[in-house]
């Protein structure tokens, strides 16, 4: 009995010893996992905004404005003009700054005679998007694994969309070369008809990824 109260202080440090340990490497992994995850959702919410700007971009070029899709975009455009990123929208026609304080309705105007002047005064350019890259996400892709499974699959989901957006993008890129060579006028109508239909199908994927990055930031 002797012997054990003697060691007994030995004891009690190894078994503290051991479950701080426990402990500050259960907080590490803590700590690790909150820091990949807001680095995650930063790199995200910068792509939401780029892809926001571009979907404006290629629906002024492409497609017809709707007002539900003016009303989707409003709060993005409002996001744009409050942010950083409103270089975005650099090489569009700047609207009246009062718009963001609009009625959806006359939201919806606004963006109409935009996309009206636009294309009254430009020749329709092809619209070129750099790829979309995800350095941070790639570069912990193997650290990902620590996050919730939801998280993750969310994750992975985003990675598929984003290399058809990129297939895609690559697609308009060739045919936009295509152009400038000798070709038939017929391969040449071709060609602009590719583009025209691989941006709209690119406006309804920048849209489903934006929607993909919002569910994603909520996790």
């Amino acid at each position: 009995m002797n012997n054990f109260i003697e060691y007994l202080p030995i004891i009690l440090a190894w078994i503290l010893g051991m479950f701080s340990a426990l402990i500050i490497e259960r907080i590490k992994k803590h700590l690790l996992k909150r820091d990949i995850k807001h680095g995650i959702k930063t790199e995200l919410r910068e792509l939401l905004l780029r892809l926001a700007a571009d979907s404006f971009s290629s629906i002024l070029e492409y497609s017809e404005i709707s007002e539900k899709w003016s009303k989707w975009f409003k709060p993005y455009y409002k996001t744009l003009k409050e942010s950083d990123e409103y270089d975005y929208l650099r090489d569009k026609p700047r609207p009246n700054l009062k718009i963001d304080n609009y009625s959806d309705k006359e939201f919806y105007d606004s963006l109409v005679l935009i996309q009206s002047n636009n294309r009254a005064n430009e020749i329709k350019p092809t619209l070129i998007f750099p790829k979309i890259m995800l350095p941070y996400i790639d570069s912990n892709y193997y650290t990902i694994s620590l996050l919730k499974n939801k998280f993750i699959k969310q994750i992975f989901k985003l990675k598929r969309e984003i290399i058809h957006l990129n297939s895609d993008y690559e697609q308009v890129w060739f045919y936009h070369t295509k152009t400038f060579e000798s070709i038939t006028y017929t391969n040449h109508t071709i060609a602009i008809k590719n583009i025209e239909n691989l941006s709209k199908k690119i406006l309804r994927e920048q849209k489903n990824i934006i929607h993909l990055i919002e569910i994603i930031i909520l996790l």
